[in-house]
């Protein structure tokens, strides 16, 4: 008399049981968490949960692969709407926006930076060698120490037009150019808490107004709590008012917004200013937290009007601090 064997056991055999059941917890967390993103004007925690889109896609993706390989398919597809949502937020960031690649770029040329130096902990001698590097003709520096917007800073031999402005909060911004701006003043945009530096910048003076471009230093604060989730919500958009209130497509937004592309907050303000987010196509590199893959976040952007071409665009090399330098080369 022969022996039967017993079928196996979709999920066992194929994948260790505690991995099948880890992966299931993993996809069903990960779509909470996606679904909480799009309702992120609701609630403080909802929003936050939005700027991990890569994070999750990257779960989900894992966690996907693995209920295939244990023979739950369907299973599966129930998932997968979620993590299209999430690829289709990050999309973006991967493709470069077609009005963009069409734009015809004018005889100026205007390359900006930006870096976030959090103080103290960053490293001078890496923050010069990338400013060599880039060789920007604007530079904004986000919290710098007095070293580089003192008198004797030695960031002036190269870019001696510098304006400064420190909040009552202890933090602070700087901008410096190596041209001459037309105009430079500080900015108090909103009365939650940032200020913001704003200059006009005509590289080609013969060219008139064609030859110039508005830019905007900004700082919102980080949305940690409910209070200063309100506080960086209002300062976005204030600054959205300000700039749809000039010329917004010859209008440059440059710094350390505190949020991510695939924020509902960060699409209102796109909508609310008119602007478009230049590291679009740039890939999915992190700005902030860049050294670990499983926290980095792209915060810090610059933004620009649909007048001004975006040549090229990058996030620099480490320097030390938490956030890693951004710039961009444009042509209008």
């Amino acid at each position: 008399m022969t022996q039967e064997t017993a079928p196996p056991r979709l999920g066992k055999d194929r994948v260790a049981p505690w991995l099948f059941r880890a992966a299931l917890i993993a996809l069903a967390l990960s779509a909470l968490a996606t679904l909480a993103g799009r309702f992120g004007q609701l609630a403080w925690p909802l929003e936050l949960a939005s700027h991990f889109a890569v994070q999750l896609l990257a779960i989900q993706a894992i966690a996907t692969a693995l209920l295939v390989k244990a023979g739950r398919q369907r299973l599966a597809a129930a998932f997968l709407p979620f993590a299209v949502v999430n690829l289709l937020l990050i999309a973006p960031s991967l493709l470069a926006p077609a009005w963009r690649a069409e734009a015809a770029g004018g005889p100026t040329r205007l390359t900006v930076m930006a870096a976030n130096l959090h103080f103290e902990q960053h490293r001078s001698d890496l923050l010069q060698a990338e400013i060599a590097r880039i060789d920007p003709d604007v530079i904004l520096l986000i919290e710098p120490v007095a070293d580089y917007y003192g008198d004797n800073s030695p960031l002036r031999r190269t870019h001696p037009y510098v304006i400064f402005h420190k909040d009552g909060a202890g933090t602070g911004l700087m901008m410096a150019s190596r041209i001459p701006w037309e105009r430079a003043t500080t900015l108090t945009l909103s009365t939650t808490y940032s200020p913001s530096i704003y200059a006009t910048f005509c590289p080609t003076p013969e060219r008139g107004p064609a030859g110039c471009a508005d830019v905007l230093g900004v700082h919102p604060i980080s949305p940690l709590g409910a209070k200063r989730s309100q506080m960086r919500d209002a300062e976005l958009r204030a600054i959205a008012e300000f700039v749809a209130s000039r010329q917004p497509e010859r209008f440059v937004v440059m710094g350390d917004f505190n949020t991510t592309p695939w924020s509902v907050r960060f699409s209102e303000f796109l909508d609310r200013s008119r602007l478009s987010d230049a590291p679009a196509g740039r890939g999915l590199a992190a700005t902030w937290l860049s050294k670990n893959p499983l926290l980095g976040l792209p915060i810090d952007h610059i933004l620009v009007g649909r007048d001004i071409q975006v040549l090229d665009q990058e996030v620099g090399a480490d320097i030390g601090a938490e956030h890693y330098p951004i710039s961009a080369q444009l042509a209008f």
